[in-house]
């Protein structure tokens, strides 16, 4: 079986990522120190913040290690990146 990868395709722009806006298609290899193997990953990952922040790893050999978010502004920049670009939720995940 092929191993999942989760990419993170686009970054919107937001006060909260500033300096971040220009990635692009990087693979992501684990976010706040928890491996991402699949899209399900992702959530309960975000839920445990690595000393207030949130840390996103991406694969060796992308061009880009790591993001690092400010976790304590991240409900608050979801909500605002929600209304500016007219987006109705922050996740939909289905399963095949």
């Amino acid at each position: 079986e092929r191993p999942t990868v989760v990419i993170l395709s686009l970054v919107l722009p937001d006060p909260l990522n500033v300096g971040y806006q220009d990635f692009r298609y990087l693979a992501i290899h684990s976010i706040n120190g928890q491996m991402i193997g699949r899209l399900s990953d992702v959530p309960a990952a975000l839920k445990k913040p690595v000393d207030g922040f949130h840390v996103i790893e991406f694969e060796r050999g992308d061009p880009v290690r790591r993001m690092v978010l400010d976790a304590s502004e991240a409900d608050t920049a979801t909500r605002r990146i929600l209304a500016r670009y007219g987006i109705e939720r922050a996740q939909v995940l289905t399963s095949k």
